[in-house]
């Protein structure tokens, strides 16, 4: 069996706040890395209105409300979170295969 690779920390739910971005954001990456000794994604999720709407589904069952999630790429096909997760999955295979 072989061992469990990291490929690395994902930051998400990222505030889109540019003071935060250009402050903030990247000493709390470089605390992780540093902190954890772990990699840091280069790709990240950042906390945006259409990927809570995503999250608002949810289907009857029983007497039960039961979350049913969609996909944002789905939901929003041309919006910044499809963006970022479509440059996630790009990232991860370039790991995955290098």
């Amino acid at each position: 069996m072989e061992d469990l690779k990291i490929l690395g920390v994902l930051p998400s739910k990222i505030s889109t706040n540019a003071k935060f971005l250009s402050s903030n954001y990247p000493k709390r990456r470089k605390l992780v890395q540093t902190k954890y000794d772990l990699p840091i994604m280069d790709s990240m999720i950042c906390e945006r209105e259409d990927l809570a709407k995503c999250l608002e589904n949810s289907i009857a069952f029983g007497d039960d409300l039961i979350p049913d999630p969609r996909s944002v790429l789905d939901f929003k096909p041309d919006s910044p979170s499809s963006h970022e997760f479509e440059v996630l999955a790009m990232e991860i295979l370039e790991k995955i295969n290098s």
